[in-house]
């Protein structure tokens, strides 16, 4: 018998208890007028296909039939953000659309928080949104997966994200974090000669975006003793001429790349190609 195989649900397992094994809190599932005794059957929780709550893993459910099985490595390929547009084509209900968002949510938050994914796998009567887009699917069967799964990949513009049974998050780390400076940004402010504070989320989404590649030439960061990708930010227009902490003006590139940026005879040149491939990138986002 296969890995996909073992891993077909048997039973009909309710949402709530697979949420409540992961680890989240599903004391407010009762707060409906269905009371205590139909708080599984919550239609603000019950129907929802991604579950996220802070310091938590992602809890997102899969349908079986989607696993696939390379040389052992059971994973799936999933772009929720390409499966809203075409339900919002097809007329499917407004409902669905917004919970395929959320998916595509939830795949950028554990990618850019580097959180372990939980999954709930699925069984049963899927719907083809290209035959009845008002058509339900209906799960006869559910199980969590107790082996933790990651996201071992996501594209910020595309929305495509890969995640893989078993696998550690893709953490991408540059050189503020790779030198333990994460927490210590407001100090360095007056005990450095660079005293220009650098928040560390607008610098996450930047690498986060880059998924690990130099967001100029497309050479991949490389591998840290730790596991992590390491890939360098930069500010376009540098803070000390007045540059914004802003993610528009943020790049994550090859330490080669850094440092033209700063001493390179293009100099110039680069900052106006940045901004270019910057602005491009988040536009295809919105």
């Amino acid at each position: 018998m296969s890995i996909i195989d073992d891993l077909r649900p048997k039973q009909p397992a309710r949402v709530i208890d697979l949420v409540a094994a992961s680890g989240h809190d599903v004391s407010d599932w009762k707060n409906f007028k269905g009371g205590l005794k139909r708080e599984a059957s919550n239609p603000k929780y019950c129907y929802e296909w991604a579950f996220t709550q802070p310091g938590k893993p992602v809890v997102l459910n899969l349908w079986h039939d989607d696993l696939k099985d390379v040389d052992g490595k059971v994973f799936q390929t999933l772009n929720y953000r390409i499966f809203a547009e075409k339900l919002s084509k097809t007329g499917a209900q407004g409902v669905w659309i917004k919970r395929s968002r959320t998916m595509d949510s939830a795949f950028n938050l554990a990618a850019t928080h580097a959180l372990p994914v939980r999954v709930i796998i699925c069984d049963g009567a899927r719907r083809d949104v290209s035959v009845d887009p008002e058509k339900s699917s209906t799960v006869s069967k559910r199980m969590l997966d107790p082996v933790p799964w990651g996201v071992t990949n996501y594209d910020a513009v595309s929305g495509e994200c890969i995640l893989t049974r078993g696998q550690a998050p893709l953490i991408i780390e540059d050189q503020f974090s790779s030198d333990s400076s994460e927490g210590q940004e407001s100090s360095r402010r007056s005990r450095t000669s660079n005293p220009f504070f650098r928040d560390p989320q607008i610098r996450e989404r930047a690498r986060t975006r880059a998924r690990g590649f130099c967001e100029y030439c497309s050479k991949p960061g490389f591998r840290m003793l730790s596991g992590a990708t390491y890939i360098e930010t930069h500010h376009i227009i540098p803070l000390a001429e007045q540059g914004t902490d802003h993610e528009s003006n943020v790049i994550a590139l090859c330490p080669d790349d850094h440092r033209r940026a700063h001493h390179g005879a293009n100099a110039t040149m680069l900052r106006s190609e940045f901004q270019r491939i910057v602005a491009a990138k988040l536009k295809l986002q919105k």
